[in-house]
């Protein structure tokens, strides 16, 4: 109906054309003859012919048209389907990659933590083995100083006894040669000297019961001292390495330059009570098997020394060297 109306005036116009065109066949006009009553009714029957024709034309025509319209809106309708479709998968993909890089940017910012956890550890590690070694330096230090000290008192008190022994000495002289020269402050003298003699001996008990607890003192000291310089103490720490490494099976995974620090808590019979491992540059699963090396070896050989005996342990683990 849009393309007749649209095409009005040329359709009318063809309509017209074709009804002159079989008006003139219909009636068969011959302008040499007169006319005759009977060539009325032929054009009137052509005229009803040539009306349904036009109809008919119309519908097909319109029909056409009808049929180009419902195939445009067709058209137009898959390509809104298309369009619609390819909308989606754009927004599919669109958000696919925002959630692939929302991802990718999780696991950059989790790998970022992970690295500065572990920053976090390797320096609070470092600075706890610095601690150690500073109060092991520390300890060192008191210890020395505790070993002058007691050497400085016991010179002092040698001194001192050695001036009073001379003053005693000095003054039993002057007691001797006044009782001679005076016969008769004998008793007095003897009295005086028996006195003396007793604080003297009540000083002389004192003193020794010092210088006895002086050198004990210096004698654990000494001992420590002598068993480190006659080489006990190497021999303990290499007969614990010793131990350790002949219950180690040693794992396919395990460096050839293998080297760890092992700190070690034992207990008062040489029972295995803790271990944590230092510096080292095994895998776990070599890890895992010094531990069990650790923990087999227990209880851990005695020193020869018992002054040699402490409880916290570190060990330089290297089977290899």
């Amino acid at each position: 109906m849009k393309f007749f109306i649209e095409n009005s005036s040329a359709i009318i116009f063809t309509v017209l054309v074709h009804v002159v065109v079989l008006g003139l066949f219909a009636l068969n006009i011959d302008f040499e003859r007169e006319p005759v009553v009977v060539e009325k009714k032929v054009a009137v029957q052509a005229q009803v012919i040539n009306g349904a024709a036009i109809d008919a034309e119309i519908k097909r025509q319109e029909k056409l048209e009808q049929d180009k319209l419902d195939q445009e809106m067709q058209r137009q309708k898959d390509l809104e389907n298309k369009a619609l479709q390819a909308k989606r998968q754009r927004e599919a993909e669109e958000k696919r990659i925002a959630d692939l890089e929302a991802e990718r940017k999780k696991q950059a910012e989790l790998a970022k933590q992970q690295k500065i956890e572990a920053d976090k550890k390797a320096k609070a590690e470092k600075e706890r083995l610095a601690k150690l070694a500073q109060e092991r330096k520390t300890e060192e230090t008191r210890l020395a100083k505790i070993k002058a000290d007691q050497e400085a008192a016991r010179k002092k008190a040698a001194e001192e006894e050695k001036a009073r022994l001379a003053a005693a000495a000095k003054r039993k002289a002057e007691l001797e040669a006044k009782k001679k020269a005076e016969e008769e402050a004998k008793k007095k003298a003897a009295a005086l000297a028996a006195r003396k003699k007793a604080a003297e001996e009540a000083e002389s008990k004192r003193l020794a019961a010092l210088q006895a607890e002086l050198e004990a003192s210096m004698a654990a000291e000494e001992s420590f001292t002598d068993a480190v310089d006659s080489g006990a103490l190497s021999r303990y720490e290499l007969a614990i390495k010793q131990s350790i490494i002949r219950n180690w099976r040693k794992p396919a995974s395990s460096p050839d330059d293998l080297s760890c620090v092992l700190n070690v808590r034992q207990l008062p019979g040489g029972d295995v009570g803790q271990l944590s491992f230092g510096t080292c540059n095994a895998d776990d699963v070599t890890k895992d098997s010094i531990e069990q090396a650790v923990f087999r070896a227990s209880p851990l050989p005695a020193p020869e020394d018992p002054s040699l005996f402490t409880r916290n342990l570190e060990i330089i683990f290297e089977p290899n060297s």
